[in-house]
């Protein structure tokens, strides 16, 4: 998991460069005009979904994680708090969408480092990283966030 603000110069990280294409999409778009839905990048090996959503109290959030995509959270407006599960094993999927490459992973799984993002911030979540988002840190809320979606195929470039 990598967290930081787009205003820091992404290039002196030497992300994948599908990751600084992902980076630059994000910096030079205002999403605050954007209504929710998909966008398309790169086809369906880059896209971005632009969520209009509300936050939760931590007993409805989900632990997640992805086989095929790379995850890079952008929030807009709001205030989000995000866990990465830090473990030696994965926990046991609970929930299974193959055709979204969506993974539920059971909740009481500890282990976690949890973080507060705020707008202009991204995380960055590898295929195969578990997460957990949409964590309402003082009182729920919406927000505005893009979560651009990057197949494993294109980190190899």
């Amino acid at each position: 998991m990598i967290y930081q603000s787009i205003a820091i110069d992404y290039k002196q990280f030497h992300y994948p460069k599908a990751v600084e294409r992902a980076l630059e999409f994000l910096k030079s778009h205002d999403f605050t005009t954007f209504i929710g839905g998909r966008y398309p990048i790169e086809g369906d090996l880059m896209y971005a979904n632009v969520d209009i959503v509300d936050t939760r109290v931590y007993e409805e959030t989900k632990i997640e994680g992805h086989k095929d995509y790379m995850d890079v959270q952008f929030l807009v407006i709001g205030e989000e708090q995000m866990e990465v599960l830090i473990r030696q094993t994965a926990p046991d999927v609970v929930e299974a969408y193959d055709d979204k490459d969506c993974y539920f992973y059971d909740p009481t799984q500890g282990g976690t480092v949890t973080i507060t993002v705020r707008p202009g911030d991204y995380c960055i979540f590898y295929p195969g990283e578990l997460h957990r988002t949409l964590i309402a840190p003082h009182e729920v809320q919406q927000i505005r966030k893009v979560v651009v979606k990057i197949h494993k195929s294109l980190l190899r470039e």
